[in-house]
């Protein structure tokens, strides 16, 4: 990195009017943390003396290629990049703000990349469907198909909010990748995928596609690694509050029964410790396809399985009381 004697040249080769938003512009790239940061939390004010199109096609393609080591600053610029919109001209410049949080996807602290994929959804929010078919859907395709496992990690949060706003064409690639994920090489991207199944569930309306997605989930409750699995119950509970028809319940309720008699202790304290919210989801099914699994866990082998068990044991007979 260079050193902020080889960086004051910038302000010094501006009009006088511009000198603190170049003074700005040279922080950003000081060596010093707190200048840094405090240059990125001034980004307002540098698009706002720059306009809205120098912000465009200057300000942002830089914040691009200066992206930082510290993850205190990339998360700041990932806050203030989520207030950008009127820095580049309102809802219909939105996708300008897209390179520098691309560029956060990737990196490898989770919390950073969690805030990019927030602001990112946020500024899809305000994103036409044209938009978000040209310019989104190639974010998604990008990130999906990188090389870096973080970047396919962080792909996964964004499904939800753009496939509502594609056509059925677009929905069908998007739902093509997103399966793809679910299979991916690497434990941590499977588990990500997992993770926002049932977000994704939410918006999909085709029965096709549900179907194609519950194959997916019923992959992933197989799955070789327990990390992956353990989000099993997570989405049965998720998939069963989509639809109430018994024919969807039991398509997802066999999961259950796996879960139950997991080899890892894991997965079977999520049974045990969700018993509630599935004999909720599940009424007409409880007595036969929730609790007797629920009462096998009471006396599990593991020690933890069972405290949680009987934690549990109050909340499952209120809601569902038998004679055992």
């Amino acid at each position: 990195m260079q050193t902020r004697e080889e960086h004051t040249r910038i302000a010094d080769s501006v009009d006088a009017s511009l000198y603190p938003v170049a003074v700005l512009i040279d922080e950003l790239r000081n060596d010093d943390v707190q200048l840094r940061l405090n240059a990125i939390k001034s980004l307002g004010t540098i698009a706002t003396a720059l306009g809205q199109e120098r912000t465009r096609e200057e300000l942002l393609p830089f914040l691009q290629e200066i992206i930082d080591d510290d993850d205190e600053v990339l998360i700041a610029l990932a806050e203030q990049l989520r207030q950008g919109l009127e820095w580049v001209g309102g809802p219909q410049y939105a996708y300008a703000l897209i390179g520098p949080l691309e560029e956060l996807c990737n990196v490898e602290e989770i919390t950073v990349r969690e805030s990019a994929t927030e602001s990112l959804k946020i500024l899809a929010g305000h994103m036409s469907s044209e938009h978000i078919s040209r310019h989104f859907c190639a974010l998604i395709s990008r990130l999906a198909t990188h090389d870096w496992y973080t970047s396919r990690i962080s792909v996964s949060n964004l499904f939800a909010c753009a496939l509502p706003k594609v056509s059925d064409t677009k929905q069908e690639d998007l739902l093509k990748a997103y399966c793809r994920l679910c299979s991916d090489d690497t434990p941590m991207v499977r588990r990500q995928a997992a993770n926002v199944l049932g977000s994704v569930a939410e918006v999909l309306d085709d029965e096709e596609m549900l179907d194609e997605l519950l194959q997916a989930f019923e992959k992933l409750s197989q799955d070789e690694q327990d990390s992956v699995r353990i989000l099993a119950v997570k989405n049965v509970v998720a998939l069963g509050k989509l639809r109430s028809a018994s024919d969807w319940h039991a398509r997802i309720l066999p999961v259950l029964k796996s879960c139950a008699e997991d080899k890892s202790w894991r997965v079977r304290y999520m049974m045990a410790d969700n018993v509630k919210q599935l004999c909720d989801v599940f009424q007409a099914k409880a007595a036969t396809a929730v609790v007797p699994f629920y009462l096998r866990l009471l006396s599990d082998q593991e020690v933890e399985v069972r405290m949680i068990a009987a934690a549990r044991l109050a909340a499952a007979a209120a809601g569902n009381p038998t004679k055992e």
